[in-house]
């Protein structure tokens, strides 16, 4: 079984993918995995306490783990 996990960071209230190609949003990351037959196992939420932009906007991640059917 291959296993990938990604990390989404929460962008003025958008989630996109953390790393090299940060630039795409989570939902359409995630709509290409289903596409190219990865099924989710489970993700998990992480509230921030940085900020990422303005007084009081939080910072958080999501992350995601796939597994290859």
């Amino acid at each position: 079984m291959e296993v990938k996990t990604f990390t989404y960071k929460n962008l003025l209230g958008t989630y996109y993918l953390q790393g090299w190609s940060g630039s795409q949003k989570m939902d359409d990351h995630i709509a290409e995995m289903l596409k190219a037959d990865w099924e989710i196992l489970g993700s998990t939420a992480q509230p921030g306490d940085g900020r990422t932009w303005g007084p009081g906007v939080k910072r958080a991640t999501i992350t995601m783990t796939f597994k290859k059917r």
